[in-house]
């Protein structure tokens, strides 16, 4: 029997000291059928120019589940939950942003020296959206 689980689905996470069971597989297996059952997914893709906001809202035509964007330049993020995880240019520096969702709609804010919305830069979108909304 597992330890522990994972977080969203509580899947099965061994210990090396925890014996495996095929129950626990098979019970892991239902709850994945039963999930992939549920979500159908569509990739979206757009972009954007910058204003030099430090606040940015996309829109979407489904319920985003996840964001993925990048300016080409020197920043690529990934928002999924509360916050957007950021890797600024190739020195892995990572930061967060606070991010909110409202139906179709996710707005993330920065500050005057870190956010997602640089005047002039183009970001490029793809975006996995709830296809079942």
């Amino acid at each position: 029997m597992a330890t522990n689980h994972t977080t969203n689905y509580q899947l099965n996470q061994w210990e090396p000291a925890d014996a495996v069971q095929r129950v626990d597989f098979n019970a892991d297996n239902a709850k994945l059928d039963s999930l992939l059952s549920i979500r159908n997914c569509q990739l979206y893709t757009m972009f954007y120019v910058g204003t030099g906001s430090t606040s940015r809202t996309l829109t979407f035509p489904k319920k985003p589940m996840l964001i993925v964007g990048t300016n080409r330049i020197s920043c690529y993020f990934t928002i999924f939950g509360a916050s957007a995880i950021c890797e600024v240019g190739s020195n892995n520096n990572n930061r967060t942003l606070d991010v909110t969702w409202l139906g179709y709609s996710c707005t993330w804010t920065g500050d005057s020296t870190f956010h997602l919305d640089y005047s002039g830069q183009t970001y490029q979108i793809l975006a996995l959206l709830d296809a079942d909304t």
